[in-house]
């Protein structure tokens, strides 16, 4: 690919994010309220500081599940245990936010399996602190309230701290602790040197999950509306059909949203960890702690109990007064229509996915200095679902005659159709394609490209010969997981999805209030499980494509 093309594909992209957002800005002066309670400035700096304190809560628990197992997987198993307890670890990444809330739910909810330990059996936890006076209480449920919130977005997102721990010490020298260890003890050593080596890691995690929890919607909708930002703009937009103070909100978080994303590309570029092509990870096993029992335990039980205990606590209370199987074969009889819709919308966006970020890896991979050209790829991860779904719905309804070349109807015709969210999903997930396949590429041999460009081969003879036998096994890994990802995928899809056949996550943000927990906690199982095969499947593919590589090494 040339740097010509490689630019004008970057110009397409951020045309297409532009296009998205730009009714946010636009249609702010022309909006009007039609209902509802509207917003001050008094409510948004109310609910901007819940976001904050809900996203800093789940970040101090998330770095506790996470730094134990950074330093288990990085510095106390070999390869081959670390590996199997990453792939544990990672798994609740692919398991839908609102999954993973209904599942804190089940533990700490009305009925809680721990409610009572925490509570008392005092019903005092509110939802909103603007519910009316006189309004009936929550049953106690320490789970609907911001620090509720702050857990089930720990648990949902601690995976990406794991991530940079173990990055940031894999990268990191052994040297040091090599040297100490001849005159300290391992403990003083993990104290000393190697904590202090993580703390890049430890950053880099930490503004990650701060980035993902501020603008994610599913956890704090699924906790009946807590009272944030992101969960305001849907009420504001979707239940008060309040125009003017949806897109408020919206732009108050999308400016939340940028200032951690630059904090997060700051603290990536300044750890090393955003450079894909930099680092040595060749000696990261020359050293490793010995001893240490009590933090090996700990790392192997933290990273596998939020995995395995959302799903057994889902299995566990998917029953009724008729047991399990009268549940299961219900909600089976009642949501396969949408099992199968949520599966084929899937693996058609999940294909498009692929090849938009397969080629957004290669244009990346062009750039000499790519830095800020993954920040303008990567920035559609952190728009909240909403955000979008809201910015896409204003474009499409455009008063006639209001676009040249009648562009407004031609919008207007897509309004009833899949394409919007098709679109949409695209847009969020192919960053995720794109940037493993920009680092497989990185990590190619120079020399392989030279020869076939001294061969006078076109890009796609390179791309067939050369890049897909490498790139392979992320462009089918990235696909895999854009699937798990738009299974419970809520946001936007309760905005775009045009009338008929519905998806799972937007079934299960119907139900979840409404019907019995049995019911909501088969459909939860329902709804997380394909994303755990596509996951599992990730995972084969990433490790057979290890294992053919070593053979060519050997």
């Amino acid at each position: 690919m040339t740097n010509r093309a490689a630019t004008a594909l970057f110009i397409l992209w951020v045309a297409a994010l532009a296009l998205i957002l730009a009714p946010l800005a636009l249609g702010l002066g022309g909006s009007t309220q039609i209902e509802g309670p509207g917003l001050d400035g008094g409510r948004i700096l109310e609910l901007a500081g819940n976001s904050i304190l809900m996203s800093l809560g789940a970040v101090a628990l998330a770095l506790v599940l996470a730094v134990p197992i950074g330093l288990t997987t990085a510095r106390l198993m070999p390869p081959k245990r670390a590996l199997l307890l990453l792939t544990f670890a990672m798994a609740p990444l692919f398991i839908p936010p609102p999954v993973v809330a209904i599942a804190c739910a089940r533990l700490f909810g009305p009925a809680g399996l721990l409610t009572d330990l925490i509570t008392g059996g005092q019903p005092s936890f509110a939802v909103s602190a603007r519910a009316p006076a006189g309004a009936p209480k929550v049953p106690g449920a320490p789970i609907y309230s911001i620090p509720g919130g702050s857990f089930s977005l720990a648990i949902a997102l601690f995976p990406l701290a794991v991530l940079a721990i173990h990055a940031a010490l894999r990268r990191a020298n052994p040297e040091a602790e090599s040297a100490a260890l001849l005159e300290a003890r391992p403990g003083r050593v993990l104290r000393a040197v190697t904590l202090p080596l993580a703390a890049g890691g430890i950053a880099a995690g930490a503004s990650l999950v701060f980035l993902f929890a501020i603008t994610e919607f599913g956890v704090p909708e699924t906790l009946r509306s807590l009272p944030v930002l992101v969960s305001e703009i849907y009420v504001q937009f979707g239940v008060y059909y309040d125009t003017r103070s949806a897109l408020m909100a919206a732009l108050t978080i999308v400016g939340l949203g940028a200032g951690g994303f630059a904090l997060a590309a700051v603290i990536l570029r300044a750890t090393g960890l955003g450079d894909i092509d930099h680092g040595d990870s060749s000696n990261a096993d020359a050293t490793r702690l010995p001893g240490l029992l009590s933090l090996k335990a700990a790392g192997w039980v933290l990273g596998i109990v939020p995995a395995v205990g959302i799903v057994a606590v889902l299995i566990a209370t998917a029953t009724g007064p008729q047991g399990h199987l009268a549940v299961w074969r219900d909600t089976l009889k009642t949501a396969h229509e949408e099992l199968l819709f949520t599966l084929g919308l899937g693996v058609g966006m999940a294909i498009l996915t692929a090849a938009v970020g397969a080629v957004l890896g290669a244009a990346l991979w062009t750039r000499r200095r790519p830095i800020g050209w993954r920040l303008l790829v990567a920035a559609p991860l952190i728009m909240p679902g909403p955000v979008l779904g809201i910015g896409a719905s204003i474009l499409l309804h455009r008063p006639p005659g209001s676009l040249p070349l009648r562009l407004d109807d031609a919008l207007a015709s897509l309004a009833g159709t899949l394409v919007p969210l098709m679109a949409i999903w695209v847009l969020r997930y192919a960053p995720v394609v794109a940037l493993i396949v920009e680092g497989l590429l990185r990590s190619m041999p120079a020399a392989w490209t030279e020869q076939t460009r001294l061969d006078g081969a076109s890009f796609f003879e390179w791309w067939g010969s050369v890049a897909w036998p490498v790139c392979w096994p992320g462009v089918i890994g990235g696909m895999l997981a854009a699937l798990a990802l738009s299974l419970g995928e809520v946001g936007a899809a309760v905005l775009l999805l045009p009338p008929g056949p519905t998806t799972l996550g937007v079934r299960l943000a119907t139900l979840m209030h409404y019907a019995p927990t049995g019911q909501v906690s088969a459909l939860s199982v329902m709804t997380l499980l394909p994303g755990l095969l596509a996951y599992a499947g990730a995972v084969g593919i990433v490790v057979a494509a290890k294992g053919k590589q070593a053979d060519k090494v050997h």
